[in-house]
């Protein structure tokens, strides 16, 4: 133990509360140190704990470390705790570690150390190296967000100079405990429901003038991140107080605290705000969104508060943050939509290429008014050949606004905005550079590392200068052999290695496929595919479609030899080849056209490209259903060349302007479902109607582990399904009396049919035996649709398939806060259920009975307003939509004509005046102009001026 009178270096204050499960593990952390623990003052606080906390604890202090002490308090909040410890504390630097957490045994031995130094004397606040503990495996990774600070191991970093070293938690920080107490400083209840720890650490930072952080790379902190999601961080985004109070009593409050003290806030403070505040918008871009639940009252606080906040951070802090993968997008959004600066692009990327159709994509984003836009190619004034504006949406509002252009790609490009000409670039966007490190600087625009100063501690003699030169250059020499030596037996290694006889294998599957008989195989082939383990979809139809009507087109059809469609679609005589097997891999490379109706990983993304190379087909999305939500988060990231659409409501909401997806009239074709077509025969041919469908969606949350974690949708089951929310809400009407009386009383049969992901949960359900359950993988989907009197669902776009023949449709929407809450891949659009649906949209079990028996009594008959809905929404009736797909997709390979390429536009001044700056009025001339494609190289007249291409 320490000398009575001598002051702890070191002390630990542990704010406690409902932590009995991680104590033990925490506790063994301390027992483990290699700092004898009796040197670290230990001041446990039990905040009111309901459990075994302060139990376990005063057992460990009186075995382990009888020096510590225990606090008991009634609960007032994890800040009031750490308060209360501060008060007792004596210690030189303390921090706050949370008990649920793990110190690595070296934890407080390498901040000792640190202390023992003379940079120590000029440190303000100690970091830690933050890892992260996974609570369900043990394992402990290095993928805290502010992990790129510690790559350059330990440092002592002024903040003023370095301001993305910031630091946010209590637990990882060593805090001098004179500095807290001079500046009275206390950790703050009143903000939640977190962010504390990081509105403390700012107010002692702002307490100097320039910072000095010490950040020790190898003192290991491993925050536990819970497998039930419980802890603070983890549950706040589902709090109001998350998007209300915090921004205006954290971020806010802190940003005028410091600007009234120090009469500016520093560029690390606003680098710390802009931070905290990346992870609303990061998290809002994420397909499954914890944000996504949030309703217009939050939005409206939220941003007001937000734009306060953003008055303390320049343009210039916002642009050039990249202390967390930021995308462009979000910063300039930021800049436009908080800053209100009218953006204007400095120059335009030409993004990318589509060969088939030669013609070239630009994309750039732009706040206020569009931009009054010419376009030249071969120095023709034209329109875009596709174009739109698309919105860019943050937490439900729009903060600014992205362009997207195609144009012809065979001519010389030349663009203006606002009257005047605009360079243009390649590829994608450039990054703002703000900051220049010296070593960035010598090694790009010198062969050297550093300025001489730094390369030299003292003046070179000529004859030193050679010396030094020959030796330099003989230890080159020995490291250029041992390298080359160390590569040879690591090759040798490698060759003997799992990993080496997939290379190998890869390799000859890869020459199998370049091969002239697998080429003649399967040499531009078109390839499809639905789900892995089950067909039964668009792909299956337009495959049969291709393979009568269009023999001459290579096609194939991928399924899982394991599913029970292989044996039916073997036996019609369909192409098949086995899923993920070496001949899948040889057709895809050599395939043109790959088409699927969905849109998974790996389904547009089959191949490790790192193996098999980079893939060289497009993709055709048919999609699994008609698009009724907001998708645009999921799709936008996928490959696609042509996603096929069949309503009208739906096309619009894709390839309109102010719309989220990025899609335009280029990728998106109306033409209809190809299983429409059948359906419709099947429906036209059919009198009966007979069967009270009853079909839900599937959620997220339901989702199992992948079977196969290398690809495929197969998943494994999870325990007590039959007892959550879902299955209880929709056993509420498939089991009760009131819903079997009305399908007696009208002469109709209950068919169940669950999602595919439910099937294997069938062989334990409580269902009654009058219901008859049908699975996807054994049943005639669109039979049992054209037979149906009425169906019964939540979410799943197979009541567009009910209202494409015309038969009623109730929804049970049970869940609809939690679905459209970020619970699944869907958020809500334009299109509603109430105002654009096929049927009453009801959210108990009593209403929904109660539809279902108003819809039975009319004899398989839509509502007359429901009946207008359902008339008005589809464009194709004709048995037609499979032979529009197969046009779309052919057309992808072929080069558009000059009448469309080259529509041109008429000006109201001269051609001199666009390469002046002067403005031009523009509007869609009549006629095309046609452009001869062979006279690339020859000049051409334009409105009298000469014009070189």
């Amino acid at each position: 133990m320490p000398i009575a009178d001598e002051r702890p270096l070191l002390g630990a204050i542990v704010p406690t509360y409902g932590v009995e499960q991680y104590l033990p593990a925490f506790l063994r952390s301390l027992e483990e140190q290699e700092v004898p623990i009796a040197e670290v003052e230990l001041i446990f606080v039990d905040d009111g704990s309901p459990d075994r906390s302060a139990e376990i604890i005063q057992a460990w202090l009186a075995d382990h470390a009888p020096h510590g002490r225990l606090i008991s308090q009634e609960n007032a909040g994890p800040s009031a705790a750490r308060n209360t410890g501060l008060e007792q504390a004596t210690a030189e630097w303390v921090h706050f570690p949370d008990p649920d957490d793990v110190l690595h045994p070296r934890f407080y031995a390498e901040v000792k150390t640190f202390l023992g130094t003379r940079q120590s004397a000029t440190t303000d606040l100690i970091s830690t190296r933050q890892l992260i503990l996974d609570d369900a495996t043990g394992r402990v990774t290095d993928t805290h967000p502010l992990r790129r600070k510690f790559r350059g191991g330990d440092q002592l970093v002024d903040l003023t100079r370095h301001p993305e070293y910031i630091h946010l938690q209590s637990g990882t920080a060593f805090y001098r405990r004179e500095r807290i107490e001079s500046r009275r400083l206390a950790f703050d209840g009143t903000i939640r429901p977190n962010f504390e720890d990081a509105y403390f650490t700012a107010l002692y930072l702002a307490g100097s003038l320039k910072p000095r952080v010490a950040v020790l790379a190898n003192a290991h902190y491993h925050y536990r991140r819970r497998q039930d999601g419980s802890s603070l961080v983890q549950s706040s985004w589902h709090k109001p107080d998350k998007y209300v109070h915090l921004p205006r009593v954290g971020y806010l409050r802190l940003a005028e605290t410091v600007k009234a003290e120090l009469g500016h806030v520093p560029v690390w403070l606003q680098t710390l705000l802009l931070y905290d505040l990346s992870f609303y918008f990061r998290e809002d871009e994420r397909i499954h969104s914890a944000t996504a639940w949030i309703d217009a009252p939050l939005v409206d606080a939220f941003h007001e508060t937000v734009e306060r906040i953003f008055q303390y951070i320049d343009t210039e802090t916002i642009e050039g943050f990249t202390l967390v993968p930021t995308s462009l997008q979000l910063r300039q959004a930021l800049v436009v939509g908080f800053k209100h600066e009218r953006l204007r692009p400095t120059s335009l990327p030409l993004i990318r290429v589509d060969s088939g159709r030669e013609i070239v994509q630009i994309r750039y984003f732009y706040g206020g008014e569009l931009p009054t836009e010419e376009y030249r190619v071969r120095g023709l004034p034209i329109q875009p050949v596709h174009s739109k504006v698309r919105d860019i949406t943050y937490l439900g509002r729009v903060l600014m606004h992205e362009r997207i252009v195609w144009l012809p790609a065979d001519g010389t490009i030349r663009v203006a905005l606002d009257g005047r000409q605009v360079p243009l670039t390649l590829g994608a966007p450039q990054e703002p550079t703000f900051v220049m490190r010296p070593a960035v600087l010598w090694r790009t625009l010198t062969r050297h590392s550093g300025p001489p100063s730094a390369r030299a501690s003292r003046p070179q003699t000529p004859q030193r200068s050679r010396v030094r030169k020959s030796a330099s250059s003989a230890k080159k020499r020995v490291k250029r052999t041992l390298k080359a030596a160390n590569r040879n037996v690591e090759a040798v290694k490698r060759s003997w290695t799992q990993e080496a006889r997939v290379e190998r294998a890869d390799k000859r599957l890869r020459e199998r496929a370049h091969s002239e008989s697998v080429k003649t195989r399967y040499g531009h082939a078109w390839t499809f595919m639905d789900r892995d383990v089950q067909a039964q979809d668009n792909a299956e139809h337009l495959y049969r479609h291709v393979r009568d009507r269009h023999p001459e087109i290579n096609s194939w059809f991928v399924l899982s030899r394991t599913s029970s469609d292989w044996e039916r679609l073997s036996a019609e005589g369909f192409r098949l080849v086995d899923h993920g097997s070496d001949e899948h891999i040889m057709l895809l490379l050599n395939t043109d056209h790959l088409i699927s109706s969905q849109v998974d990983h790996y389904v547009v993304n089959p191949l490790d490209a790192k193996r098999h190379g980079r893939k060289h087909w497009r993709f055709t999305f048919l999609q699994h259903g008609v698009t009724k939500d907001d998708l645009s988060r999921w799709v936008n990231g996928k490959p696609i060349s042509l996603f096929v659409t069949a309503s009208t409501d739906e096309h619009e909401s894709i390839v309109g302007d102010h719309t989220p997806y990025i899609f335009t009239t280029k990728e998106v074709s109306l033409t209809g479902f190809p299983r429409h077509d059948r359906l419709l025969e099947l429906a036209s041919a059919s009198r009966e109607r007979s069967l009270l469908l009853v079909m839900p969606t599937w959620r997220r949350t339901l989702l199992g582990d992948l079977v196969n974690a290398s690809g495929g949708n197969e998943r494994m089951l999870i325990p007590n399904f039959w007892e959550g929310e879902y299955a209880v809400n929709w056993m509420s009407v498939l089991a009760s009396p009131e819903l079997k009386a009305v399908a007696e009383q009208n002469g109709l049969e209950i068919v169940f049919m669950p999602h595919p992901n439910m099937q294997g949960y069938l062989d334990s359900s409580p269902l009654p035996p009058h219901i008859r359950v049908c699975k996807y993988s054994d049943t005639d989907i669109q039979q049992v649709l054209a037979q149906g009197a009425v169906m019964v669902t939540d979410y799943s776009s197979l009541a567009f398939e009910m209202a494409y023949i015309e038969r009623p449709v109730v929804y049970f929407q049970f869940d609809q806060d939690e679905f459209f809450g970020g619970g699944h891949a869907y958020r809500r659009g334009s299109w509603s259920y109430e105002d654009n649906g096929f049927g009453p949209v009801t959210t108990t079990t009593e209403d929904a009975i109660a539809a279902i028996a108003r819809a039975a009594a009319q004899s398989g008959q839509p509502d007359e307003v429901y009946a207008q809905r359902m008339g008005h929404i589809f464009p194709h009736r004709d048995g037609q939509c499979s032979e529009r797909v197969v046009e779309a997709i052919i057309s992808l390979d072929r080069p558009l004509p000059a009448s469309k390429a080259y529509v041109q536009v008429a000006q109201a001044k001269t051609d001199l005046d666009l390469h002046t700056g002067a403005d031009l009025a523009v509007q869609e001339v009549s006629a095309p102009v046609e452009v001869d494609r062979e006279a690339e190289a020859a000049p051409v007249a334009v409105g009298g001026a000469l014009d070189t291409l």
